[in-house]
């Protein structure tokens, strides 16, 4: 019979580990870039909604200054979560009235709202909802003999989930009789407390100042930390 010899050579067991170590490392270098891709997306995505947010916010306010014909009233109340009180603010633009509340919860405190908007059925007396306790804010007991209930289904909450209010400002930026012009500002964060670093929080910046309440801090999951601060001026044109 007759036999062929074949003078081939296989891998050696030193050049399938090399080989296997530099492929190892390509896989490592490509889901790096494939997080960090990830991770400039999530940030791009949660900065869009919370610029949209406050646009809406802006937008909304604007509306009202310009066409309830009405001066801005504010008012505020404490109302108890866990037994602690809890200052919510409101400001009026002739039946639209705005409930909000600033900052972070407390430890164990869940506040079902941040930012309440609703029609009021008997407009005239300015005071806020309960936006911490109810699921859907209405008067507290307390308050109800000059609070206004809402309009049936005219109340939403106006910021998203994760979606905490800075500050929110209406300020009149002239004096005297005709037309008002307003000073408007808002402020949103986005994310966990945990994720911020707080500055000079539940102090509203001054108009168009840099310094705003919350920043986001430098560490780990900053995909999820985004702030939108955003300024504007709306004049009354019904008088």
């Amino acid at each position: 019979m007759k036999h062929t010899r074949l003078d081939k050579a296989g891998f050696t067991i030193m050049e399938l580990m090399i080989a296997v170590t530099i492929f190892s490392l390509l896989l490592l270098l490509s889901t790096e870039v494939l997080i960090g891709i990830a991770k400039i997306y999530d940030k791009g995505v949660n900065m869009s909604n919370t610029q949209d947010v406050a646009r809406n916010i802006i937008q909304s306010l604007s509306s009202s200054l310009q066409y309830s014909g009405q001066q801005v009233e504010y008012s505020n109340a404490n109302y108890f979560i866990n037994g602690q009180p809890v200052n919510i603010e409101a400001i009026c633009i002739g039946d639209t009235r705005y409930s909000y509340l600033t900052g972070f919860p407390g430890t164990g405190t869940t506040w079902r709202h941040f930012l309440w908007k609703d029609i009021m059925a008997n407009p005239g007396t300015c005071w806020p909802l309960d936006i911490v306790n109810d699921a859907t804010p209405s008067c507290d007991n307390f308050a109800a003999d000059i609070c206004s209930n809402s309009v049936a289904g005219s109340g939403g909450e106006m910021l998203g989930s994760n979606m905490h209010l800075a500050y929110l400002s209406v300020e009149p930026a002239t004096s005297g009789s005709g037309s008002q012009l307003y000073k408007i500002g808002v402020g949103i964060a986005y994310g966990l407390e945990d994720l911020f670093i707080a500055n000079t929080p539940n102090s509203p910046p001054a108009y168009n100042s840099s310094i705003h309440n919350y920043m986001c801090n430098s560490g780990s999951g900053q995909q999820f930390c985004t702030t939108s601060n955003l300024y504007t001026l709306a004049s009354e044109r019904i008088n």
